[in-house]
């Protein structure tokens, strides 16, 4: 996994056709982004995208790796707790 600083009004460019701009901060725990990707490529929230893997790891060993992996991944990036002094 990469990870990238950048500014509001930056953006990042992925490949020849995808570009993830920083548009806002909307409050201390939510950013707005705004994603230029050609129709073909689906662009799915994490909650939906989970929940879809759910349903399919009933059924499929991959799809459970996949949750596994993502899962795993999520926990990494947690929200550092900030203590008043």
């Amino acid at each position: 996994m990469l990870t990238l600083t950048v500014k509001e009004g930056e953006y990042i460019k992925i490949g020849d056709d995808v570009f993830v701009k920083y548009t806002s901060s909307l409050r201390s725990d939510s950013i707005r982004l705004s994603i230029e990707v050609p129709k073909e490529v689906p662009v799915v929230r994490s909650k939906v995208y989970e929940k879809n893997l759910e349903r399919m790891a009933e059924n499929d060993s991959a799809a459970a790796e996949e949750l596994k992996r993502v899962r795993k991944m999520k926990g990494r990036y947690k929200k550092p707790k900030i203590k008043n002094i």
